[in-house]
């Protein structure tokens, strides 16, 4: 038996015996990033710099990570929660056998759902631009005590950054790419210093009590910066590449 007091508020007893089962945990695949954050960091950080600078160029790409990450990360919760739940009435978890059938199929819909919206990228842009659509309406409209107003907007918003997506394609990546880079760099770095930023479930709740932190302000100026330098540099390299295109048509 062994005791983990490094959390006075949550210890950890963990008990072990030469002819017990191996055990593994979902859960354990979570908790082994937020035990070594500068891990997620790094990741968080290198892919939001490729994506707030070269996210245009490299939107298939992007986009590709995107809908991996997500089908991943959903598919791993869900298989979380079930062992979870599993643990709570037989007390056994997943053994390394079903730890591997997890992560393979965890795997195999991220990849599955990345190569969907690779293919279909204008209805990738337009789910992402419906995602951003509500996260602007939840923002804007934070102060609306009425949930029914608030969830009316939020379809009406999604619906209509959906829309702009697919007309406006181009400008619409420019701005989501650098944007979506931008937080990624931004919460990244957050992870250095615990706690100063909120979990993304909560923020909207910490805003309306008005119980955010300076830190987090300085969060938002930093991702606005990101943001704004990432869009002013994807912008000059689309016209920089128009003029190139415009000269070798004189060329020719």
């Amino acid at each position: 038996m062994s005791i983990n007091s490094s959390n006075p508020c949550s210890p950890v007893i963990t008990f072990s015996h030469s002819i017990a089962c191996p055990v593994f945990s979902v859960t354990s695949f979570s908790r082994y990033f937020l035990d070594n954050p500068l891990i997620l960091s790094f990741i968080a950080i290198s892919f939001g710099l490729i994506v707030t600078y070269q996210g245009r160029k490299f939107f298939a790409y992007t986009i590709f990570a995107t809908g991996g990450l997500a089908g991943f990360g959903i598919t791993m919760l869900l298989f979380s929660i079930l062992s979870m739940i599993s643990s709570v009435s037989v007390r056994e978890e997943l053994t390394w056998i079903g730890t591997v059938l997890t992560y393979t199929f965890s795997i195999a819909i991220g990849v599955f759902f990345g190569f969907i919206l690779q293919k279909m990228q204008t209805v990738g842009a337009a789910i992402l631009g419906a995602i951003g659509g509500i996260m602007l309406i939840n923002l804007l409209f934070f102060w609306t005590q009425n949930d029914i107003i608030l969830k009316s907007l939020n379809v009406i918003g999604a619906l209509a950054m959906a829309f702009l997506s697919v007309r406006y394609y181009e400008n619409i990546v420019i701005f989501g790419t650098s944007t979506f880079g931008g937080y990624c760099i931004v919460r990244g770095f957050s992870l250095f210093f615990k706690g100063t930023f909120p979990p993304e479930t909560k923020i909207f709740e910490l805003i309306i009590a008005g119980e955010l932190s300076p830190e987090f302000f300085g969060y938002l100026a930093a991702l606005g910066i990101f943001a704004v330098t990432g869009i002013y540099y994807q912008l000059k390299q689309r016209v920089l590449e128009q003029e190139d295109l415009v000269k070798k048509n004189n060329l020719n």
